[in-house]
């Protein structure tokens, strides 16, 4: 019987929702999901420091609330902890 060979597993189709983990794989961030955009400060600073154009042809992305590289950011003033270590 097939499920009798299955192993245990993870999927996820959260686009880019993001959590901080530790080496445990215990939660340090809250998890953000993909449609916050209460990032979008931080986008616009992004912006503001990187040409956008260029992030967008290397990266594929924009630099856009719903993204990591804000989120990321956004995050680092929210809850700074976890990175400063």
């Amino acid at each position: 019987m097939l499920m009798s060979h299955l192993q245990p597993f993870f999927l996820t189709s959260n686009w880019h929702s993001l959590m901080g983990v530790d080496a445990d794989k215990r939660p340090l961030t809250p998890l953000i999901l993909w449609e916050d955009t209460r990032a979008h400060e931080a986008a616009k600073e992004l912006g503001k420091q990187f040409d956008e154009a260029a992030v967008h042809a290397r990266t594929g992305a924009r630099l856009h609330a719903s993204y990591w590289p804000a989120k990321l950011r956004w995050l680092a003033t929210q809850a700074p902890a976890p990175f400063r270590a």
